[in-house]
């Protein structure tokens, strides 16, 4: 069964209803699971996190901060506190020194990194940002290309006639702008990246992405997965000028993980942070999860 769940406000909401969602599911997975956030935030709440992080390492599972940091290293980017603007070289000067610090830095990591069997084919980072992701040195930054990318789209538009039909914030949003996470080549069955496209899109000045995962294991790294992904989308949107829109998740099959976690297990942590989100939702039409049989 395919499993859409929706839009939700916060990335702590779609965790909650995908989780629940799936959970739902016979033996708690499904097929093509999609879920949405509207606008997510730089900002987790410790006490969302603890009983997530008390299940998985309780399981021997890595915390959702190591799993965030897959995806996005944060404490390696210094932000300046402002987003990109056509008008200001200093401001790009500043932009590009600490984007530039932060690649210089985690390559310098990368070695020690890859030591980890878990890392030997480099990681979902190395892999953004020096592409194929298995050499310090010679790989292509596919960051670095997107920004100058939607940084020359903001630019002509700025730089634009006064007279034109068309949102300048909107040219490029039927140009989707891919990043590879692994090569058609890549056949491996054991140890497969589970991220395999993210997808960046411009619409009404606003910056939104799309992940898509082969497969999505919401307990072992489904809340690390969205956190690290939302600091990766604000990073882009500082970068390139745009104000930060939806992060949609997009997995060919998604996993409650009933086993290791047990069903039992599962619910409890539910409760407990149903319980830390407040009052349950009202389900609108646009929020109502949909079960579409296949």
């Amino acid at each position: 069964m395919t499993l859409s769940l929706g839009t939700w406000p916060s990335i702590e909401e779609a965790w909650w209803q995908t989780t629940s969602g799936l959970l739902s599911m016979p033996d708690g997975r499904a097929v093509n699971t999609v879920v949405t956030v509207d606008r997510p935030s730089l900002e987790v709440a410790t006490s969302f996190v603890e009983p997530i992080d008390l299940m998985l390492t309780s399981h021997g599972r890595q915390p959702i901060r190591t799993v965030a940091n897959t995806l996005f290293p944060s404490r390696l980017y210094r932000s300046p506190g402002f987003t990109w603007q056509p008008d200001s070289d200093e401001k790009t000067a500043a932009l590009d020194a600490a984007a530039d610090k932060l690649y210089g830095n985690y390559l310098a990591m990368l070695p020690t990194l890859m030591t980890d069997r878990l890392n030997a084919s480099g990681t979902y980072f190395s892999r953004m940002i020096a592409w194929p992701g298995k050499e310090v040195t010679g790989g292509v930054n596919q960051l670095a290309k997107r920004i100058h990318y939607l940084r020359a789209v903001k630019g002509r538009a700025h730089n634009a006639s006064d007279v034109t039909l068309q949102s300048p914030d909107d040219v490029d949003a039927l140009s989707p702008l891919p990043i590879q996470e692994y090569a058609a080549t890549d056949d491996r069955q054991l140890s497969f990246p589970c991220l395999v496209h993210v997808s960046l899109t411009t619409l009404h000045g606003r910056l939104s992405m799309v992940a898509v995962y082969r497969h999505w294991f919401v307990i072992t790294r489904g809340f690390g997965n969205l956190v690290g992904l939302s600091r990766l989308l604000h990073f882009l949107a500082e970068q390139s000028g745009y104000a930060v829109g939806e992060l949609m998740i997009v997995a060919t099959k998604g996993s409650a993980e009933r086993s290791p976690y047990r069903v039992e297990g599962i619910k409890q942590l539910l409760t407990t942070t149903r319980d830390l989100l407040g009052a349950p939702p009202v389900a609108s039409d646009a929020n109502a999860p949909e079960k579409v049989p296949v």
